[in-house]
């Protein structure tokens, strides 16, 4: 049985990354060609690039976070607890 010939196909979405300012999470864009029409497959691509964009941190929150690293160690953690949890619950 070929992708294009399933009556209805599951695309299973991981998140690679850590979530973090070095690393931030992504949704990559590898999934079968021929599994989902076209139309399908462009509103799919579209998601990604949406929530790829949404979890990229910020230049504001990386520069944030270096300065609390400098300055405030412990309340840098703090900070980045803070903005890890936000990345998520966007999800």
């Amino acid at each position: 049985m070929k992708d294009h010939e399933i009556f209805a196909h599951t695309h299973r979405m991981y998140l690679i990354g850590n979530n973090s300012n070095t690393y931030p999470w992504f949704i990559p864009k590898d999934f079968p060609y021929h599994a989902l029409k076209k139309n399908d497959r462009e509103m799919l691509l579209d998601f990604i690039d949406e929530n790829n964009e949404m979890l990229k941190w910020t230049t504001c929150e990386c520069y944030i976070f270096t300065f609390m690293i400098m300055f405030y160690y412990p309340l840098a953690m703090v900070v980045h607890s803070y903005i890890r949890k936000s990345k998520f619950r966007n999800l």
